[in-house]
Order: C-alpha cells, then structure tokens, then sequence
C-alpha cells in the first residue's frame, strides 16, 4: 500500500501548532486529526468570533455506516472538521503508511471537561439534544453540581416531526453558544445535517451517549485504558447485547471494504488536504 510520507506528515502536525489543521483521507474516509485540547480551542474559538461551524467525529462504526449510508456520507462530505473519535481509526491510519498518534484520537468525554470550564468563565450556553426522556436532565443536574455556574438547557432525543420545530423553538430562544446533539450514529448526524441552517448556535457538535454516562447510566470505562487500546473492550463487556456486532463484526468488514476498495482502484489509499484554518487570530 502506497503511503503517506514523513514529510507531508510532519508539514500536518507543524500546520495544527501554527494554527491549522490538514484533512486527511484514509480509504475512503475525510477526517481532521486534532487533539482534545484542539477541539475544545477550536470551539471557543468559533464563538469568540461569532462563526457557526459543526465539529463531527468519525470511528470505525461511522465508517461501516457511511459505506452503507449516502445521506451520512453527504452529512461528512459538508463538514470541515472531523475529529477522529476511536483509536481503530488511529489504528487503520497506521496501517496505511500514516503516522497518527494517540494524541490524534480526542472524544466528548475528553475535551468536554477542558471546555466546560471556558464555559463557565465565559457564561456561554450549552443545550444538550439527546438520550431518553430525563437522562438529559439529570446529566444536565451532575454536570452543573461539577461545574458551578453552568448555563445548560436539555430535551430529550424522542422526537416526532412537530416536536422537531417546537425544539428548534426552544433552542432558538435559548441561543446556546454550544448545541450538543446525543442521538447516536447516524440519526445525530442526520438530523445536524437537516437543521443546521435552521439552529441558532455558534457550535453543533454531534456526541452519541455523552450525557447517559454524566447520568451514569452507562458506565465510564477508566481514561488509561485508552492508552492500551481497550476501551472497546470495557464498553463490549459492559453492553455485550448491543455492542457486540459493532465491536466483534464491523471491523472486519470495513477490512474487507478495504481490501475492494484496492483492488477496485488501486494507487494511493491515503492523501492530505490544503490546510484550513483552526483558529482564527
């Protein structure tokens, strides 16, 4: 497999400290390597300019749902930041020839208590889309017990098309700064990309089952195991009925996709992009 070289990946990782961010395309899959810190910076830094951006993330289990899903390829082909979420895809960058780190994986649960703080001090606004009726609010209630201060409004992930406008009411007149949007892959995404336009926020980020684990209802693997790579496993054991075809099966067919996929087209299966601003100075 034809690779990346060390030069244009270590042009990628000086572009990030400069302030901007290359995409990468591993396979057929755009994504832009940033560290919690960086999501969290690149945040703040779209409300302190009053820009609205979404910040996506992708992991193996989008990947095998984009193959299957034009709607979610469209929704990650729109996004200028994507974020890798998983350290599969960390992984599978490596195997093709592209030096990605652990430093290169971030995710809600990570940068989220870099930003919360930000959010505080600035007295900017979160609203939370997501979870089952009540799990949004007692996360909402843990959060703020963490964060005094909080600005944070919630409504739950059950929506019919009415109650669809009549949330974008609310959130509209809420003007949060920050929409965090947990309804899981791929309906988050879906619905972030048929709203957008219509939501009054500076930030959308897509964030599946954030707010189930600040309510405890799902329990949080421990942060080192991301270091050896078992998060996966702690999740798997924890939630074996629904995890288990996402964790057990999936990569292996995103591995055989792989494969087609090269013997289909061939050449390079990797590539970086222009550099984008991450920041604005």
């Amino acid at each position: 497999m034809a690779t990346v070289s060390s030069n244009r990946v270590a042009k990628t990782s000086t572009a990030i400290a400069e302030g901007y961010t290359n995409w990468l395309r591993m396979f057929n899959v755009r994504v832009t390597p940033l560290s919690d810190p960086e999501v969290a910076m690149l945040a703040a830094d779209a409300i302190r300019s009053d820009r609205h951006i979404v910040i996506a993330d992708q992991n193996l289990h989008g990947v095998y749902l984009s193959l299957r899903d034009q709607a979610l390829r469209t929704f990650y082909d729109s996004v200028p930041y994507v974020y890798i979420d998983g350290m599969g895809l960390v992984l599978l960058g490596n195997l093709l020839g592209i030096r990605l780190r652990r430093i290169h994986r971030a995710t809600s649960l990570d940068f989220m208590p870099i930003l919360l703080p930000i959010m505080v001090r600035e007295s900017w606004r979160l609203f939370y889309l997501g979870g089952r009726p009540g799990i949004a609010s007692t996360g909402a209630a843990a959060l703020q017990e963490e964060y005094p201060g909080l600005h944070i409004r919630t409504h739950h992930g059950y929506l019919s098309e009415e109650e669809t406008t009549e949330v974008i009411r609310e959130i509209n007149e809420y003007r949060p700064h920050i929409l965090l949007v947990g309804l899981g892959m791929p309906l988050q995404e879906k619905w972030i990309q048929q709203n957008r336009t219509k939501v009054d926020a500076n930030v959308i980020i897509p964030v599946g089952a954030f707010m189930d684990y600040k309510a405890d209802v799902i329990p949080t693997a421990p942060r080192w195991l991301a270091l050896f790579c078992l998060e996966w496993m702690y999740r798997l054991v924890t939630e074996p009925r629904r995890l288990w075809h996402r964790y057990l099966i999936e990569p292996w067919i995103v591995m055989a996709e792989l494969m087609l996929y090269t013997l289909k087209h061939g050449g390079s299966l990797t590539d970086v992009g222009a550099p984008q601003p991450l920041y604005v100075h």
